[in-house]
């Protein structure tokens, strides 16, 4: 026989096999399980934000998104070595009451200096971004249910960083990274930080990603060893775009010395 006819059977052949069956792990912009992630903890000893789950999960976001405005200001502490903590430490700070919320009260408190459901009352922030239409333009907020890890495969997919609020045998809010799935695109796993991981120490805090299985029952999708249980759920999704203009406008106009008429900001391709 030929050698090209050779070749043609064995290309053939090649056409013929079946897909492969490896598993296609879904991951935010920019994130691995080794680097990427952010992962702001809590003060084990610190009683004033035993609550704030929700603030250190929107600080994980904000940190990875680009809307990070706390490396240009000088409140906040080493921001360029450890901005996720930075950012809480501010939320901590302006947040004048240890009470549960949601990622979105932070971020429009971060964004235009909102006080929503009366989160951060009598702050003086007015926002970093008070222009920039945060829940029209860059917000998402999702139920959950039986569809609840394909909204959250769909919104990492749109760069989207993702916190989900966790039910069942406790009230918790963590920041999820990743999704795993099996050779069928099953959903097997996510890829969470959470702020009640390693907390306490000095800045930088440990950081862990943590795996765990997630089973679906009835219509609900269920951690498990959450805390060594598996009867906590997955609830409710807010998610906050990444930002296509990583710098403030009024920040990079003051840094450049321009005027606003003379500055156009070209958008990052997202």
């Amino acid at each position: 026989m030929k050698k090209s006819s050779i070749i043609l059977l064995a290309l053939c052949f090649l056409v013929l096999l079946p897909a492969s069956n490896a598993s296609a792990d879904i991951w935010a912009r920019g994130v691995s399980e080794t680097s990427g992630w952010f992962d702001a903890e809590k003060d084990s000893d610190n009683t004033e934000d035993d609550l704030l789950c929700w603030a250190a999960t929107a600080s994980n976001v904000l940190a990875w998104s680009g809307w990070d405005a706390g490396y240009l200001d000088p409140a906040l502490s080493d921001p360029l070595t450890n901005v996720e903590d930075a950012i809480f430490d501010f939320m901590d700070a302006e947040e004048p009451l240890d009470q549960r919320g949601w990622m979105e009260y932070a971020w429009k408190f971060w964004f235009d200096g909102s006080e929503m459901d009366d989160h951060f009352t009598g702050s003086s922030h007015t926002g970093y971004y008070s222009t920039a239409l945060f829940t029209a333009n860059y917000y998402e907020d999702m139920t959950g249910g039986s569809d609840v890890l394909g909204d959250i495969d769909a919104l990492l997919q749109d760069d989207y960083g993702v916190g989900i609020a966790v039910r069942g045998n406790m009230s918790h809010a963590v920041t999820v990274w990743g999704l795993e799935t099996d050779a069928s695109g099953d959903y097997t796993g996510i890829w969470l930080t959470d702020s009640d991981n390693n907390q306490g120490g000095s800045d930088p805090r440990p950081n862990e990603l943590i795996k765990y299985d997630v089973a679906l029952t009835g219509s609900t999708w269920y951690l498990q060893d959450f805390y060594g249980m598996d009867t906590n759920y997955i609830d409710e999704i807010q998610a906050l775009q990444f930002n296509p203009v990583p710098v403030p406008g009024a920040v990079l106009l003051g840094m450049l010395g321009l005027s606003v008429a003379g500055v156009k900001l070209r958008k990052r391709n997202a």
